[in-house]
């Protein structure tokens, strides 16, 4: 591998000046300087970044935090975030994450020791961020639900959860279902919280009453909702339909019919959000809400790159709030 070295000392001149030409400062002539950087490109020289962010005190790495790598959700959202930080001289670092209350220190970390120099997290809801230093903060983009700060503001981006679950719950009520049940998540998450309250609003205006027994609080996990749902099902608490508020827990829903002989849609309606198949190979094709993933990651790295290399003091924290879009499937 070629080294700074070397290039000096093939013209004869300091480490320095080699360093300064190929960041494009310096004084030096126009021939020498067209000299180098031929010749730098010529013997593919690429710069120690290592060394340069241990010299700069930056890594040039950010961190992206998910509740559930196996989720192809989370896996799209990285996608969008890798492409967009690569472009910008950004390394990415997944950190797969159930309990955030068990990293707290962990997070803190990897900021204040520059081993990143920010992070897009998709909190699970837990509120140790009300606790982190507002300078940490600074260095946050949270993505998919709205962390407990203490009312301080923090950039955000997510989508419009309770108009889609309440889009949803009215078009199976539409349909004519009339016993519905919801599988939700942790109640300390927004997106849960948000899709209940939509799920809840739509009931209302049917004068259908929800119940405990029209919902079912998982931790938006496979096994755990699958588990869940079962019980439910052994108990002859059998809805007409179900709304989900993730994926997963839509294909807990499905086993847990199927295990039963229970057939979608002919005798149970199922909806969900982000039924993401990318192969097409999945059966049925649920009816959903699609978040924009890809968007939602592009948008959270944009703003947060910028966020780092801008001054921060000048920055207002921003909320965004996309729009999901419909997908008419086969469980419904």
């Amino acid at each position: 591998m070629v080294k700074l070295q070397d290039i000096a000392e093939k013209f004869d001149i300091s480490v320095s000046t080699v360093s300064r030409i190929l960041n494009g400062k310096g004084r030096v002539t126009k021939e020498l300087r067209e000299d180098v950087l031929a010749y730098a490109k010529e013997v593919r020289y690429t710069p120690n970044l290592i060394a340069k962010s241990l010299k700069l005190q930056e890594s040039r790495s950010i961190g992206l935090v998910v509740p559930d790598i196996t989720n192809v959700y989370y896996g799209i959202i990285f996608n969008a975030i890798e492409s967009f930080a690569r472009d910008k001289g950004y390394s990415t670092i997944l950190f797969n994450c159930v309990s955030e209350d068990s990293r707290k220190k962990e997070y803190v970390d990897q900021i204040q020791n520059s081993y990143v120099d920010g992070m897009i997290v998709a909190t699970t809801g837990s509120e140790i961020w009300s606790t982190v230093d507002s300078r940490m903060l600074d260095k946050v983009v949270f993505i998919d639900n709205v962390p407990e700060t203490n009312n301080r503001k923090v950039d955000y981006i997510g989508v419009d959860n309770e108009y889609s679950a309440y889009k949803l719950t009215k078009l199976m009520l539409e349909k004519g279902y009339s016993k519905i049940m919801t599988v939700t998540g942790p109640s300390r998450e927004s997106t849960a919280k948000e899709r209940l309250a939509g799920f809840v609003r739509a009931m209302n205006e049917h004068e259908l009453g929800v119940d405990e027994d029209s919902i079912v609080r998982t931790s938006f996990m496979y096994e755990d909702a699958w588990q869940k749902i079962s019980q439910e099902f052994d108990k002859g608490n059998i809805p007409e339909a179900i709304l989900t508020h993730n994926n997963v827990t839509a294909y807990a829903a499905l086993r847990a019919a199927n295990n039963l002989g229970i057939e979608v849609p002919s005798d149970m309606g199922i909806t969900c959000f982000d039924h993401i198949d990318i192969y097409g190979f999945m059966e049925p094709k649920f009816t959903n809400m699609i978040q924009p993933a890809h968007e939602m990651g592009r948008l959270a790295a944009e703003r947060l790159i910028r966020k780092l290399t801008q001054n921060s003091k000048h920055h207002e924290p921003e909320t965004t709030i996309l729009k999901s879009v419909f997908i008419q499937g086969e469980t419904l």
